[in-house]
Protein backbone atom coordinates (compact mmCIF):
# COMPACT_ATOMS: atom_id res chain seq x y z
CA UNK A 1 0.00 0.00 0.00
CA UNK A 2 2.71 2.56 0.50
CA UNK A 3 4.59 1.42 -2.42
CA UNK A 4 2.06 3.83 -3.99
CA UNK A 5 3.19 6.89 -2.15
CA UNK A 6 5.63 9.41 -4.08
CA UNK A 7 6.83 12.22 -2.84
CA UNK A 8 7.32 15.82 -4.54
CA UNK A 9 10.26 18.04 -3.07
CA UNK A 10 9.90 21.75 -4.97
CA UNK A 11 12.06 24.56 -4.69
CA UNK A 12 10.68 27.79 -6.19
CA UNK A 13 12.52 30.80 -7.69
CA UNK A 14 8.73 32.41 -8.01
CA UNK A 15 5.04 31.62 -8.59
CA UNK A 16 3.74 32.66 -11.61
CA UNK A 17 -0.10 31.32 -11.18
CA UNK A 18 -1.23 30.47 -7.72
CA UNK A 19 -4.47 30.04 -8.43
CA UNK A 20 -3.08 26.47 -10.42
CA UNK A 21 -0.40 25.84 -7.57
CA UNK A 22 -3.04 25.51 -5.18
CA UNK A 23 -4.61 22.97 -7.34
CA UNK A 24 -1.99 20.63 -8.12
CA UNK A 25 -0.99 20.70 -4.23
CA UNK A 26 -4.38 19.84 -3.02
CA UNK A 27 -4.04 16.63 -5.44
CA UNK A 28 -1.92 15.64 -2.57
CA UNK A 29 -1.17 16.02 1.25
CA UNK A 30 1.55 19.03 1.89
CA UNK A 31 4.03 17.78 3.84
CA UNK A 32 6.27 20.90 3.72
CA UNK A 33 4.92 24.53 3.06
CA UNK A 34 7.49 27.10 3.56
CA UNK A 35 7.65 29.91 0.82
CA UNK A 36 10.39 28.58 -1.57
CA UNK A 37 9.93 25.26 -0.61
CA UNK A 38 7.30 22.53 -1.08
CA UNK A 39 6.93 18.76 -0.29
CA UNK A 40 3.91 16.90 -1.70
CA UNK A 41 2.96 13.31 -0.97
CA UNK A 42 0.43 11.76 -3.56
CA UNK A 43 -0.65 8.35 -4.44
CA UNK A 44 0.35 7.04 -7.87
CA UNK A 45 -2.29 5.50 -8.29
CA UNK A 46 -4.98 8.75 -8.10
CA UNK A 47 -2.57 10.81 -9.59
CA UNK A 48 -1.02 11.31 -12.70
CA UNK A 49 2.42 12.16 -12.13
CA UNK A 50 3.71 14.32 -15.56
CA UNK A 51 0.44 16.51 -15.35
CA UNK A 52 1.05 16.88 -11.56
CA UNK A 53 4.85 17.91 -12.72
CA UNK A 54 3.51 19.94 -15.79
CA UNK A 55 1.03 21.79 -13.67
CA UNK A 56 3.86 22.48 -11.24
CA UNK A 57 6.27 23.88 -13.80
CA UNK A 58 3.50 26.13 -15.09
CA UNK A 59 2.26 27.41 -12.15
CA UNK A 60 6.11 28.46 -10.83
CA UNK A 61 9.56 28.86 -12.26
CA UNK A 62 10.88 26.16 -10.61
CA UNK A 63 14.67 25.59 -9.28
CA UNK A 64 14.54 21.83 -8.85
CA UNK A 65 12.32 19.01 -8.38
CA UNK A 66 12.10 15.69 -7.66
CA UNK A 67 10.06 12.61 -6.94
CA UNK A 68 11.12 10.23 -4.72
CA UNK A 69 9.57 7.55 -2.09
CA UNK A 70 8.22 9.08 1.37
CA UNK A 71 10.70 8.82 4.23
CA UNK A 72 10.59 6.22 6.85
CA UNK A 73 9.66 7.96 9.58
CA UNK A 74 6.89 9.44 7.81
CA UNK A 75 5.09 6.05 6.69
CA UNK A 76 5.24 5.19 10.21
CA UNK A 77 3.90 8.32 11.54
CA UNK A 78 1.15 7.68 8.97
CA UNK A 79 0.40 4.11 10.22
CA UNK A 80 0.12 5.19 13.68
CA UNK A 81 -2.27 8.55 12.76
CA UNK A 82 -4.31 5.63 10.88
CA UNK A 83 -4.18 3.47 14.34
CA UNK A 84 -5.27 6.15 16.18
CA UNK A 85 -8.25 7.43 13.98
CA UNK A 86 -11.46 5.90 14.52
CA UNK A 87 -12.27 3.57 11.81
Amino acid sequence: RYSLWKVVDLEIAVVKDQALLDRVLASGTVLTDRQRFKSIRFNKAEVDVPRMVSGLMSACEVIDLTIGEPKLEQVIREIYRQQESPS
